[in-house]
């Protein structure tokens, strides 16, 4: 009994090996095989009498032992085994021979090479081949890149934080200014930043209504929301993105949670949680939006066609 090794997709593989074991057991097509042996073996002698060359007929019917009578006649069970735990493992009866020889052959030494490959250059397991695919820390970054802020009443005060409290300290600090370009987290790096003197509209999420307050308190409403945002809403999205295998969004909330701190701190060298990382992903893209957003909303055509001229450049 041979065994197959498969990432994900076992019960694909034993639908097909279940296919050509039904068909190599078919009388029509022990029939037709028959058919295109005894008009081969025409072939042969034709071209023997022709070129007066015996062994050509003698070579044909060695070829036809070895690739008929012994890869396709003899049958053989294969086990397919989902080594990523994904569908299962399967028991195909009467494939034939050259099938199960050939793909158990190529299957472990894929096997093996991904172990070795894996076990040598030490790959956190949490981002595995085995477990999460190929390439799977830069796929975790590039999607984590393109996470916002989604919920209506967060974005609506986030971007009227960012035009009234954010902008005009931008504009009038040039050390601040550096620093939220070099900031490993934005959103706490604001907050010693927010003038009280600046009035704000932001959400209040406990009394469910809008309020205007200095900038220094609309950052504390803004605050208490965000973090919830990211780990109830953003973090499951996240997660099934990155684990469409997950049976639940909670099961793939709490693997993404495990692999992308593995990911930054095997690519970057960088010690921080999921949640931080989304943030700080969610709060860049809310930087770079504001470049469109916030001319739209002070009424400056000529940044908002700037903008617009460079989103549609991009």
């Amino acid at each position: 009994m041979d065994t197959i090794y498969a990432y994900w997709d076992a019960q694909q593989i034993k639908y097909v090996l279940d296919a050509v074991a039904m068909l190599t057991s078919m009388s029509d097509y022990t029939g037709l095989m028959k058919v295109f042996a005894i008009f081969g073996l025409f072939v042969a002698v034709a071209t023997t009498f022709v070129k007066a060359r015996g062994e050509d007929a003698a070579i044909y019917m060695l070829m036809l032992a070895i690739w008929y009578v012994g890869l396709f006649l003899p049958k053989k069970d294969v086990v397919v085994v989902d080594v990523a735990g994904g569908s299962g493992t399967y028991t195909v009866a009467n494939v034939p021979l050259g099938l199960a020889v050939f793909a158990s052959a190529e299957s472990h030494i894929g096997y093996w090479l991904t172990k070795v490959s894996e076990t040598v250059f030490a790959l956190p397991g949490d981002i595995s081949f085995e477990k999460t695919g190929f390439m799977f820390g830069s796929r975790a970054i590039k999607d984590r890149q393109s996470v916002r802020f989604y919920d209506p009443n967060l974005v609506s005060s986030l971007t009227n934080l960012t035009k009234d409290c954010v902008y005009p300290e931008l504009n009038n600090n040039g050390p601040f200014f550096d620093q939220i370009m070099k900031s490993g987290d934005i959103w706490a790096d604001i907050a010693p930043q927010m003038n009280p003197g600046l009035l704000v509209q932001v959400y209040d999420n406990a009394a469910g209504v809008y309020k205007v307050v200095g900038c220094d308190q609309a950052w504390s409403y803004i605050d208490a929301q965000i973090n919830p945002h990211v780990s109830n809403d953003i973090l499951p999205r996240l997660g099934r993105m990155l684990n469409p295998s997950s049976p639940t969004s909670a099961a793939a909330s709490a693997l993404v949670a495990a692999q992308l701190p593995a990911v930054d701190n095997f690519i970057f060298g960088v010690s921080q949680t999921a949640q931080e990382s989304i943030k700080q992903a969610a709060m860049i893209n809310l930087i770079a939006d504001s470049t469109v957003f916030v001319p739209q909303m002070i009424g400056d055509t000529t940044s908002a066609q700037v903008a617009l001229s460079t989103a549609m450049a991009s």
